[in-house]
């Protein structure tokens, strides 16, 4: 009998946040559904089912989760699976920490991960719409006071690429681990933006590996994902996530699929407010319903879960930009290109032939 390979379950529990960060598409995580939130009662039921079926990884996300009304009961959920053995985590903006603090000393998580771009105000205000920036450093050191474990996740623009030494400063003084990610284009109407503001991590990972070695490539719950490298700078580590190295792709999306290579590629199971879960953020008629029950959800979870073992990592050997340019390899390489013609210059390996890490 096949092995599963039990991908991580990111919950978007809602769709609204108070950022208006130009990488982000409106929705968030949830860009192809509705505006709304998930029924608490309904994500309590898909949990547990998950949890008898074999997944032991959950991730809470939005929007911005700690805006919600149901955040209490969210936190209460997923920390419910985290006293059962399973993985708990929440992306945050860290706006919202004097209602996060007081939960999560409570009702304690794995890892908090705070969205967080630039070390300079300035900088912080163009990329997120928001003047909160002393706010959330202040609520930075008052989690880390409190001992609550915490990440910070910088998405790397054009804006802020000569702030990154800064980043790894601050994050270097408070021990605290980072994850730079790249500009992913969310559509085609964020293209223009995106065109202006991409960079090119390769440069960046190449540098850091020879100042400090690299510690290996890592991938999410299941080894699904993009293959990320890490690196350990001094007290902390640093994780890449560099859309232009590789992702995981169902055989449909590399035969078929329009929007094929799309950066991110199949790296969880995303349960959003529609009640529907998909193992595709971008296209709404991959999405599976989950209904109203114990017997509906789990059939959802086992249809979903056969899909994504049939994924395979590609790596975008001959679709990688220059060392230093900031092409993008969907405005260059891809224009004019068929998904068949490109999946014949991919170098594929299958799922099975990829390392599991629980911790990414």
């Amino acid at each position: 009998m096949k092995i599963l390979n039990f991908p991580m379950i990111t919950i978007v529990a809602t769709t609204t946040c108070n950022y208006s960060c130009y990488y982000c598409n409106p929705k968030g995580e949830g860009h192809s559904c509705e505006y709304g939130e998930i029924d608490p009662n309904l994500l309590s039921m898909l949990i547990k089912c998950a949890q008898s079926e074999g997944f032991h990884s959950f991730r809470l996300t939005g929007g911005e989760v700690t805006i919600s009304k149901y955040f209490k009961k969210y936190c209460a959920v997923i920390f419910s699976a985290k006293k059962k053995g399973c993985y708990a985590t929440m992306n945050t903006n860290g706006s919202s920490w004097e209602k996060l603090i007081p939960i999560f000393k409570e009702m304690p998580i794995n890892l908090i991960r705070i969205s967080f771009d630039a070390i300079d105000n300035t900088i912080f205000q163009k990329m997120s719409g928001s003047s909160n920036y002393s706010k959330v450093i202040e609520g930075i050191d008052m989690m880390l006071y409190h001992k609550i474990p915490i990440q910070i996740n910088m998405v790397v623009t054009k804006s802020n690429f000569n702030n990154i030494s800064k980043m790894i400063d601050f994050c270097k003084q408070r021990q605290i681990n980072l994850k730079l990610l790249d500009y992913e284009l969310g559509n085609k109407k964020t293209i223009d933006v995106w065109n202006n503001e991409f960079v090119n991590l390769q440069y960046l990972r190449n540098s850091l590996r020879n100042k400090y070695g690299s510690e290996g490539y890592f991938r999410t719950t299941g080894g699904y994902g993009m293959a990320m490298e890490v690196f350990k700078v001094d007290n902390i580590f640093i994780r890449i996530k560099d859309s232009t190295v590789s992702s995981t792709y169902h055989p449909t999306c590399i035969s078929s699929c329009s929007l094929f290579p799309c950066p991110e590629g199949v790296f969880s199971l995303i349960v959003r407010p529609d009640r529907t879960i998909t193992w595709c953020r971008r296209r709404k008629e991959l999405s599976i319903p989950i209904g109203f029950s114990f017997k509906t959800i789990r059939n959802a979870l086992k249809s979903a879960i056969k899909t994504m073992n049939e994924c395979v990592e590609v790596w975008h050997d001959s679709l990688t930009p220059s060392e230093t340019g900031v092409e993008s390899i969907m405005t260059s390489e891809m224009i004019g290109k068929s998904a068949s013609q490109i999946s014949n210059s991919l170098k594929i390996k299958g799922i099975s032939e990829i390392p599991r890490y629980d911790r990414c």
